[in-house]
């Protein structure tokens, strides 16, 4: 092995072990192999870390933010597309209730986004 492929290999490592501390959270987002999902759920899932994890948890199993409490985001595993659009533009989730706390970034997203989003959280987000 010659010296530029130990370090090609060692250096992300020894970087990820330095960067680890004690103030990690105990639940993560699990890792998924790129080839396990396609290429919508790859897009969904990049839309979810960005857009969804700082409310609903990195591994979006629900938080409490401020007064407000986020569900895990696998309850919206029975939606229909047309019913997880309607819950994040208009804030109205599946039974007719309002949200309360309309999730404003969320909203941002275009059809492209939510198609991708919803097709992650229906194929690979299981936190129930």
């Amino acid at each position: 092995m010659s010296r530029f492929s130990f370090f090609a290999v060692a250096l992300p490592v020894i970087v990820l072990a330095a960067c680890a501390d004690s103030s990690t959270p105990d639940r993560v987002l699990a890792p998924v192999a790129p080839e396990a999902m396609d290429p919508l759920a790859t897009r969904g899932r990049v839309i979810a870390q960005t857009v969804c994890a700082e409310c609903h948890g990195t591994d979006f199993s629900g938080a409490v933010v401020g007064e407000t409490v986020c569900p895990g985001l696998s309850a919206v595993k029975p939606y229909s597309l047309a019913q997880f659009n309607t819950l994040l533009v208009l804030g109205v989730a599946r039974d007719g209730d309002r949200i309360d706390a309309l999730m404003a970034a969320a909203t941002s997203l275009d059809a492209e986004d939510r198609a991708a989003l919803y097709h992650y959280f229906i194929g690979h987000v299981d936190n129930r």
